[in-house]
């Protein structure tokens, strides 16, 4: 008798800490299962509904439902029933090239093969992001950010409210509002690093180049290549001409000559496009000739149309919806008559 009730203590023993196990196990499906929630599931939880909506009216819900992984930029439901009204859309009764369109403000808001938080990128202060949408000829559009004081902005279009809400596939930034399109004006104006070629671009008499710049591509004459001087090649400029001591000081029918010298129309031309000894027609008419090494680096130089050599890119392909920008380290001078 004795041996029969310490076999049932064992039995109760191992039936107790088999229930316990079970327990733990099914506490773990459960904690699994609020961790395997993917980008759609955590913008359902968050009350990202338009947003939602939106995927799966683009047929882009079951995207962000793979394996990823994805950041992504997702408009709160005010600022997408805003985007919506200003677009003149409805989502419920869209025609084709509606749902063509807002797919890709869509992708615009999806960086893909990388989980980036929010302390990610604000430690890298300022930059470009390589989104899903389609820029001419296929390319990867980009996105600009900007860190100051912990705020992040966006194309200084959208700041993120909430952020790092994390999915089993990737992470949710909230935004403040829907981020179009951007075209080579957005990212002049955006770019702090370019905010001497905006204040340029924006002197009297200038404001048809910033306008035709802004326009949609296919719409003559975009799309635009743009070889953009950064701040410091402003400022070389001016130190350079002692009868100038800021842009304000140039005559505005020489500052639209110069500042044409660098644009070229009808040609979204990549940095790959950008071989050695080819010259380039720009929209002031004078040629730019290109210098490129060749090798692993693929620097590439500029020679402008007064002959001044040696003017490196500094930074290539920053793909806008209407053309490409390359940032050059100096101001590019036409022939001046």
């Amino acid at each position: 008798m004795i041996i029969l009730h310490l076999n049932k203590t064992k039995i109760r023993t191992l039936m107790l800490v088999m229930l316990l196990l079970v327990q733990a196990c099914s506490n773990d499906d459960d904690n699994n299962n609020d961790t395997q929630n993917n980008i759609v599931d955590v913008a359902i939880d968050n009350n990202l509904n338009s947003f939602v909506l939106a995927l799966e009216l683009t047929d882009l819900k079951s995207t962000l439902e793979d394996s990823g992984p994805f950041t992504i930029f997702a408009p709160n439901d005010n600022a997408f029933t805003e985007f919506l009204i200003a677009s003149n859309i409805d989502i419920t009764n869209m025609n084709a090239s509606q749902i063509v369109f807002l797919r890709n403000v869509l992708l615009n808001h999806v960086v893909s093969d990388n989980i980036l938080s929010s302390s990610d990128i604000i430690s890298l202060g300022m930059g470009y992001l390589k989104t899903e949408a389609d820029g001419v000829g296929g390319n990867d559009i980009n996105l600009y950010y900007e860190a100051n004081n912990n705020a992040l902005r966006l194309n200084d279009e959208s700041s993120v409210l909430e952020n790092d809400i994390v999915a089993s596939n990737g992470v949710i930034h909230i935004i403040s509002d829907v981020i179009p399109l951007p075209t080579i004006m957005t990212f002049i104006k955006a770019d702090s690093n370019l905010s001497s070629l905006n204040n340029a671009l924006t002197q009297d008499e200038q404001e048809q180049l910033s306008e035709t710049l802004t326009l949609p591509n296919l719409l003559s004459p975009a799309p635009f290549t743009l070889f953009a001087p950064e701040n410091s090649a402003f400022l070389g400029f001016i130190n350079s001409n002692p009868e100038i001591n800021s842009i304000d000081d140039i005559d505005a029918e020489t500052l639209s000559t110069i500042l044409r010298h660098h644009v070229v129309v009808e040609s979204n031309i990549r940095a790959s496009d950008l071989s050695n000894d080819i010259s380039i027609e720009t929209l002031e008419g004078d040629s730019i000739i290109v210098s490129s090494s060749g090798n692993d680096n693929n620097q590439v130089s500029l020679e402008d149309g007064t002959g001044n050599t040696d003017i490196d890119v500094l930074q290539i392909n920053l793909q806008a919806d209407n053309g490409v920008i390359h940032i050059i380290e100096s101001v590019l001078i036409p022939t001046i008559e």
